[in-house]
């Protein structure tokens, strides 16, 4: 019985290596055949296809022009079988034998559901900024300073303070006894002075009362710590006493371009393509990953710095609501010593100033190593196991790490003892510096998050649509992808085989013939 159908077709954009499909059922199938048609006819006798191979009674012309064929027998089944045409043969002029390889994935697309599974790499349906984190091994280049900005009350309006047992304000100089100074006690009264002339004044004093040897230091201090907080400070005065450390906020914007550079996958405005490092501009740096802050109304970073009065200042910083935690004690830095002054006849200086002045504690150091490890991770095995043959690893392996990066810039790095020069220059402070990876490699990166996604490493049920032209998907190298579910004809064995190896390998899911290929669209979420 002669009732077989056959068309045949040009044009068709898809691959025999199943780079690319169509996630369209068998009917889309057979209009987008019947779209681009070239021949077709309805008197073939059975086509089997194991055999690969038929006469047509259609010009060589024709089937050269064609690379797909669409057929189907009638009287057995009901089922189109689509397939690449590999090769056409003249045999006379009215008949041509062409030779074809059966389309496994069109063919049995609809007749298979999928299945949860080791997911590797996929488009996700969840693009905020944060919500995708797994490393992706990939090479970022140099790290580049987006902006700068620093607490100017640590580092601009500064005191010199002077501590003595003395009582100043009193005429007969009369030993006293200090108190808790925003926290921390101490036994000798502080003083506050903002010029030289007022300093030597009181030392004269002292000098000319005999009581020269009362002084027990000289030191810088920021103004804020003379004074109690929402009180205007008094010159030359006594410092007031206070159980708590002062406390200074500071706010601090998240990056969300890379240069001028705006990302289309916000993957890219996460650790390690963007980071904030503060630093006490003395060696000692801190790496932050904005997206583990949970932001303010006005969508800032917050940071919280203490700050208590002694010989040199105590001073530190820390995060405030980061990686789940309000106060993250364990994520502060530490602000690097101010100044201790010397006067005629002060050994105690002299004792410090060896001892602890502007010894500074790299704290960065174990962080960066944890960093560089982070921006170099390999592929583990499994992923690499998962990824041979695969579009995602062949070129995800030009734009994979080559060598580490530091987030620190050099000038910054190592335990120097420069707390005076900066205090000089009114830098003796802690310093914001939002940080990118450069705009070509931005650019470079989410072009391939663009084609092949994110790194997922979940068993879940794989993303096959959810986005507006294509959804990559690829899942691990043992793992099936889905089983038959056809009440009247389940898929084959082979060709089942064949299916779970193209999800193994990687592959792009069309949703329209039309825009097959091109990766210029914009690909947003549906």
């Amino acid at each position: 019985m002669k009732n077989s159908k056959i068309i045949i077709c040009k044009n068709i954009r898809l691959d025999k290596d199943y780079r690319n499909v169509l996630d369209y059922n068998e009917t889309a199938m057979v209009n987008l055949c019947i779209e681009h048609k070239v021949a077709s006819a309805d008197n073939y006798s059975f086509i089997k296809p194991g055999k690969n191979e038929i006469d047509v009674g259609i010009t060589y012309d024709n089937c050269l022009k064609c690379n797909y064929m669409a057929f189907q027998n009638p009287y057995y089944s009901n089922k189109w079988f689509f397939a690449f045409i590999d090769n056409v043969e003249y045999r006379s002029e009215r008949s041509t034998r062409i030779y074809f390889t059966i389309d496994e994935f069109s063919t049995w697309f609809d007749y298979w559901n999928p299945k949860a599974c080791f997911v590797i790499r996929e488009h996700t349906l969840n693009d905020i900024a944060g919500n995708n984190t797994q490393p992706e091994g990939l090479e970022t280049g140099e790290y580049i300073i987006r902006s700068h900005s620093k607490n100017t009350e640590l580092a601009q309006n500064l005191r010199v303070v002077l501590s003595t047992p003395v009582d100043l304000n009193d005429t007969d100089l009369r030993k006293t006894y200090g108190g808790y100074y925003h926290g921390i006690y101490s036994s000798l009264i502080y003083y506050h002075y903002n010029n030289s002339n007022s300093i030597g004044q009181a030392i004269v004093k002292l000098d000319e009362a005999g009581k020269g040897d009362s002084i027990a230091s000289l030191f810088i201090v920021p103004a804020i710590l003379c004074h109690n907080p929402g009180t205007a400070i008094v010159e030359n005065s006594k410092i007031p006493y206070s159980n708590q450390p002062v406390e200074i906020q500071d706010r601090i914007y998240p990056l969300t371009t890379i240069g001028n550079y705006t990302p289309r996958n916000k993957k890219l405005l996460t650790y390690p393509y963007v980071a904030l490092n503060v630093s006490n501009g003395q060696g000692g740096n801190a790496i932050y990953q904005q997206e583990l802050f949970t932001l303010d109304g006005n969508g800032r970073m917050r940071f919280q710095i203490e700050a208590a009065i002694t010989p040199g200042c105590s001073i530190r910083l820390y995060p405030v609501y980061y990686k789940g935690e309000a106060i993250p004690y364990d994520e502060s830095i530490t602000l690097g010593k101010y100044p201790t002054l010397n006067w005629t006849g002060d050994p105690y200086t002299n004792w410090l100033t060896q001892n602890s002045v502007n010894n500074t504690i790299d704290i960065g150091t174990g962080l960066l190593k944890m960093v560089a490890g982070t921006v170099a991770m390999p592929f583990s095995p499994l992923i690499g196991a998962g990824l041979m043959g695969s579009g995602a690893m062949d070129i995800g392996s030009s734009v994979k790490t080559m060598y580490e990066h530091s987030l620190i810039p050099a000038t910054a790095k190592g335990n120097l003892n420069s707390g005076d020069v900066m205090t000089a220059n009114f830098e003796n402070t802690f310093h914001y510096y939002n940080m990118s990876i450069k705009e070509e490699y931005a650019r470079v990166i989410d072009d391939y998050f663009d084609k092949y996604g994110y790194k997922t490493n979940r068993c879940k049920l794989p993303n096959q649509i959810g986005r507006r032209y294509w959804n990559y998907v690829q899942i691990g190298a043992s793992e099936d992808i889905g089983y038959s579910t056809n009440s009247t004809r389940s898929v084959p064995t082979s060709s089942m085989l064949v299916i779970n190896n193209i999800y193994r390998n990687g592959v792009t899911i069309w949703h329209s013939h039309d825009n097959l290929g091109d990766y210029s669209l914009t690909n947003d979420i549906l």
